[in-house]
């Protein structure tokens, strides 16, 4: 066929074959492979909020704010908020005189915000734990979560829940790469909104003391959602089905996890109540 052709011709045609194939291979391999680019993350607002546990166990965070009033959420299980203020200067009698006293304990978590420093808040929500009867939450830590942050927020975005819930695995995978880089960008948008805004990070942090999210929770999705690649939400589907597979064949194994889990975040020395019975 090529016969009577010159060395020179048949050299131009093997290479024009070879670019030409290496073309279509460009063209139409899955480019799923290919590493996104780590985003410019600015800096999130610093982080001024408190953790601590009073003696019955009650997760509490607090943040002072140069406010007229004491903002009080008391944070229950399936998502029940209870929110009310207080006058600073007297917030114990306004508690007593106009916050009606729960008929039983309720499990809940507590998160205060005002102009109180962190003395008077400790006191303060030594005495709410203690007026409004709150229990502390039993809730277990998902591991495969604080491995995979950015992989567990798809998962809560395909369901419509906010990043501080459980994931649940229910939906679908990025279709492309495309896919996964523009919720990259929307996540690290909304979440920087929502860190940067008084009223949000008040829902957002009474969320994560109740289910007893680490303190840098959200730091650390802050930074995943900006290098993470779209095999994440796969990554964090295997971790829960192998969490699930070692729970079934062991019944002790979600026990002695949750208690560890618990222990360490609890093993901390942290300031003790200045009320008695917080």
């Amino acid at each position: 066929m090529f016969h009577g052709l010159s060395r020179t011709t048949l050299n131009i045609l093997i290479i024009g074959c070879l670019l030409f194939i290496a073309g279509i291979h460009l063209l139409t391999r899955d480019n799923t492979a290919d590493e996104l680019p780590p985003l410019e993350l600015s800096p999130l607002p610093s982080d001024s909020w408190q953790t601590w546990y009073s003696s019955f166990g009650v997760a509490v965070r607090w943040q002072t704010r140069a406010r007229d009033e004491l903002q009080v959420r008391i944070q229950g299980a399936e998502g029940e908020t209870r929110e009310f203020s207080l006058p600073a200067q007297d917030w114990s009698r306004a508690l007593v005189a106009e916050v009606s006293e729960p008929e039983q304990s309720i499990v809940a978590s507590l998160v205060l915000a005002g102009p109180l420093d962190s003395e008077e808040l400790r006191n303060a929500a030594a005495f709410i734990v203690r007026q409004q009867k709150l229990m502390a939450s039993e809730a277990s830590l998902n591991l495969c979560q604080v491995e995979h942050p950015a992989g567990a927020s798809w998962w809560n975005r395909q369901q419509q829940r906010d990043w501080t819930a459980e994931a649940v695995v229910s939906g679908d995978l990025p279709e492309n790469r495309e896919a996964w880089a523009d919720f990259r960008q929307q996540s690290v948008r909304a979440l920087r909104q929502d860190l940067f805004s008084n009223e949000r990070t008040i829902d957002i942090y009474a969320r994560l003391t109740y289910h007893q999210w680490p303190d840098d929770y959200l730091t650390a999705l802050y930074k995943d959602l900006g290098q993470a690649q779209m095999t994440a939400p796969q990554a964090y589907a295997d971790c829960r089905q192998q969490a699930l597979t070692e729970q079934q064949s062991d019944p002790q194994f979600e026990q002695q996890s949750t208690a560890s889990v618990t222990h360490h975040r609890r093993g901390v020395a942290l300031p003790t109540s200045q009320v008695s019975g917080g």
